[in-house]
């Protein structure tokens, strides 16, 4: 092919106009697809002291829809939730409500128990899922929440429990709470790590 002297050659031209014609289509998809990202709506769920109403609204939670878009706030693949672009939380974790939380189950189900290694072992993860299935109700999005309870028999004996975290300060956080009766001691910690 050869070139014109005064100007580009009729194929470039035929070139450079395709090339456009795609970057446009190409930049109006992005467009439309972040368009939508960013149209995703939240739900609710009211709070409730019964873990099985967790159980129960866990399926609504699942396949809950936007109000304002119909567009799924989780990802269809995987379940997880969408993006929404987010660098902080709407909501941070509350260290006072989750050790209420703590407390109670703790007064629900160990007052007036004592030490026994099947039951302790037992219900060590019983109150851990417990306690986790309460704290989710508080719809901390975007967190997630561990639980780790430590059950054990008071002998006259010392005890230290630690844990090391990498963490962000300014939104993860956590929630402790001691129970102790004659001869049993449980302590729970709660950690919520913020997901972004």
């Amino acid at each position: 092919m050869a070139t014109n002297a005064n100007g580009p050659s009729l194929h470039g031209l035929f070139v450079a106009m395709k090339t456009a014609q795609r970057l446009k289509q190409i930049s109006s998809n992005l467009v439309v697809r972040r368009r939508r990202e960013a149209d995703i709506g939240s739900f609710d769920i009211t709070y409730a002291n019964e873990p099985n109403i967790y159980e129960q609204q866990r399926d609504k939670l699942f396949s809950a829809r936007s109000n304002q878009t119909g567009w799924s706030t989780l990802n269809a693949l995987d379940g997880t939730p969408s993006n929404t672009y987010r660098m902080e939380p709407t909501r941070k974790f509350e260290e006072a409500k989750v050790r209420e939380i703590i407390k109670d189950v703790f007064e629900e189900n160990l007052v007036g128990k004592t030490y026994n290694t099947e039951f302790c072992q037992k219900m060590s993860k019983q109150l851990s899922d417990l306690i986790k299935q309460r704290v989710k109700l508080l719809q901390f999005t975007r967190y997630k929440i561990v639980c780790i309870v430590h059950m054990g028999q008071k002998a006259h004996q010392d005890m230290r429990i630690a844990s090391r975290c990498l963490w962000d300060d300014r939104y993860d956080n956590f929630a402790e709470y001691k129970h102790e009766s004659l001869d049993l001691f449980a302590v729970a910690t709660v950690y919520g790590v913020f997901q972004e």
